[in-house]
């Protein structure tokens, strides 16, 4: 086990805030953990996530068709219903651009 998987958080007693060089040798002890400007991340990696992008981008482009008046999904886990809601995250992040190259791409292909 690596010392900042081993650590228990605990109230300082008279100390300050970690600096960010006592922060950077700790995250560099643990596996897939990195500071990134000031702040501690992990990036984690799931199964079909191509797939689970692409499912969550044609759900945020559907609700953003004003043609349609609802989008309807079926999820038996829960898991999957989280990855159906993560289409609204994506639904605000569609510029003009991205839905002319999306209606092209889906032209393209009911031809």
């Amino acid at each position: 086990m690596n010392p900042l998987t081993s650590l228990h958080c605990q109230p300082l007693e008279g100390h300050g805030p970690m600096g960010a060089e006592d922060i950077a040798q700790y995250v560099a002890t643990a596996p897939g953990w990195a500071l990134v400007d000031g702040a501690i991340q992990k990036q984690f990696e799931f199964a079909d996530y191509h797939r689970t992008i692409a499912f969550v981008n044609a759900l945020a482009w559907v609700a953003h068709n004003p043609q349609v008046s609802t989008v309807i999904t079926g999820a038996s886990k829960l898991s999957q219903l989280q990855s159906n809601l993560g289409a609204l995250d994506v639904l605000g992040k569609l510029t003009p651009e991205v839905i002319v190259r999306i209606d092209a791409a889906t032209l393209a292909l009911a031809n």
